[in-house]
């Protein structure tokens, strides 16, 4: 896992994967929303010959109940409104996500709603408690999911 901070320092464990640590949140969810949305908003349209508005209300994203206001705003820069495509996942006690009630939450979205998950928004240092979510278990979840669900996409972790 490849580490990216503000100065551009980077740090590297075994894994091959890359996440970027950003010590403002507006700064750091913004732009990564972004390009996330516009990979998998093309995927969806080129695959099912759908108009903008269908495919713009498919595409769901997960963060915590604690999660900084950013999220929210990234979502309305880039038309989605937090009602359709924005679910809020409880806290744990110590304002950690509740990683059993994100699964159930993507189940719903995709089995029940027949709506794409396409990002997590974690909490690494929360602004109100400064809690961080299990990143590790989230991982896995999305991923186990990906597998049972064959999707044709990854869901994108920030």
């Amino acid at each position: 896992l490849h580490f990216q901070t503000n100065n551009g320092t980077t740090a590297t464990t075994e894994d091959e994967k890359y996440a970027k640590v950003n010590a403002n949140s507006s700064t750091n969810n913004n732009p990564d929303f972004i390009p996330n949305h516009n990979h998998n908003y093309a995927d969806q349209k080129d695959d099912n010959d759908a108009d903008e508005y269908e495919v713009q209300n498919r595409l769901v994203a997960f963060v915590s109940k604690e999660a900084h206001y950013s999220f929210v705003k990234a979502m309305n820069i880039i038309g989605f409104h937090k009602r359709v495509n924005l679910v809020l996942i409880p806290t744990l006690l110590n304002g950690q996500m509740d990683v059993s009630q994100l699964e159930r939450a993507i189940v719903r979205v995709y089995k029940e709603e027949r709506k794409i998950p396409f990002f997590v928004g974690v909490t690494a240092g929360s602004t109100v408690r400064g809690s961080f979510d299990d990143i590790p278990s989230i991982v896995q979840v999305c991923h186990k999911l990906q597998q049972k669900f064959k999707l044709c996409h990854k869901i994108w972790i920030h």
